[in-house]
């Protein structure tokens, strides 16, 4: 069962493009990096559009730079 629940949740992600969901932690202003709280752990983030995203604005996760998250908006990819 815990299997089938994993799968699931990694095959929506891989159909999507989303790595994940978290949240902001310090405000990301465009191209610039701020933080995100994500499986528990904090990340730099950068979002590439030309939106400032607040601190408790839900982000998705489209993928990994090094070790910078590259995020957008939760309500953008729904």
């Amino acid at each position: 069962m815990i299997f089938q629940l994993l799968f699931a949740q990694n095959n929506f992600a891989a159909q999507s493009n989303i790595l994940g969901t978290g949240v902001v932690t310090d405000e990301i202003r465009p191209h610039e990096k701020g933080r995100v709280k994500f499986r528990a752990t904090w990340w730099d983030a950068r979002c590439e559009a030309e939106i400032v995203l607040a601190p408790g604005t839900a982000v998705h996760i489209v993928r990994k730079d090094v070790i910078t998250l590259i995020v957008v908006p939760a309500e953008d990819q729904d």
